[in-house]
């Protein structure tokens, strides 16, 4: 016969204790993520050191990318700031 466990702060006495559900971490791509846009290339632009760099070379969480070739991925900002007009001006 099992005991229960002793009440934590927010369960009931004598219910069991259930761990938290664990959050998905906002570092990790879903399926439908990783189908969207031009996602080919390996280079990608790294905001932790500030420079380009290949994919293995840093978390995904702190990069852009990937881009088709170096030079796109130095020009980051031009191309985020172009799709995000893009998608202002599509808005109603």
């Amino acid at each position: 016969m099992g005991y229960p466990l002793p009440s934590l702060r927010g369960s009931e006495p004598g219910r069991p204790y259930l761990p938290p559900t664990p959050r998905r971490s906002f570092g990790a791509m879903t399926d439908e993520s990783m189908r969207l846009g031009d996602a080919k290339g390996q280079w990608y632009y790294c905001f932790k050191h500030k420079k380009v760099e290949t994919r293995d070379q840093c978390r995904q969480m702190d990069r852009m990318g990937p881009y088709l070739t170096q030079e796109d991925a130095e020009n980051w900002r031009e191309r985020v700031v172009a799709r995000n007009k893009a998608w202002e001006d599509e808005e109603p």
